[in-house]
Order: structure tokens, then sequence, then C-alpha cells
């Protein structure tokens, strides 16, 4: 299976270890910490004025790593043959274009993930 991706995709570097999003003592932001307690970043209330939404950016931030992991991982499965698409109905009327969806989804998908590893 010949890939139709890009080979030369930039590698992606986060912050080591492990992350979790966790409320500043104040109440009124949230900070990204490594499990040995190295602060990778913050996200506050100051520019969105909302402190679920912060919650929620800082949650999104600490996954980030795992997301794109996993994410790579997925591709690499599809890139080395190893996962495939059913074309067992590839006979069938209208089927080529009920794939359309998944295939606009991975390419949002590769657009992230090549989002993330530009430097």
């Amino acid at each position: 299976m010949s890939s139709t991706r890009d080979t030369k995709e930039p590698s992606a570097t986060f912050t080591p270890g492990s992350l979790s999003a966790l409320q500043q003592p104040t109440g009124d932001s949230y900070f990204i910490a490594r499990a040995d307690g190295v602060i990778a970043g913050s996200a506050n209330t100051g520019s969105i004025g909302d402190l679920s939404t912060a919650k929620a950016n800082a949650e999104l931030w600490s996954a980030a790593p795992e997301l794109y992991a996993a994410l790579k991982t997925l591709f690499d499965l599809i890139d080395n043959g190893r996962l495939v698409r059913d074309t067992s109905h590839d006979h069938e009327e209208g089927w080529a274009m009920k794939q359309l969806d998944i295939v606009m989804s991975l390419q949002k998908v590769q657009a992230a993930l090549r989002k993330a590893a530009a430097k």
C-alpha cells in the first residue's frame, strides 16, 4: 500500500512526561504541570473570562502529547497496511461516496498533526 502522506513530515517535540491540568490556589486559572511538579504552561480567565473554558483548555493542552502520539500511531498503521479499509463493498452503487466522510476526516487529522509538529 503506498502512502499518500508527505514523507518529509516534521517531527514534534513536546514537554516530556505526563501532564495534568491543576487549578491554581487563587482559583482563577489552571496550570499544566508534569508529574515532577515542573510547570509547562497555564490557562487563565484573563483573555477568555470563563473558568470552565480555562479548565477545558488546560485539560486539552495536557492531553495533547497523548492525542498526537495516538493519531500518529493510527496513521503509521494505515501507512504500513496494517489498518486497511473494507473493499468488499466497492462494487455497490454509491459506496465510494460514503467513503468521502472518512477521507475528509483523515485529511483534517493529518493537517492537525502537521500543525502540531510545526516548529
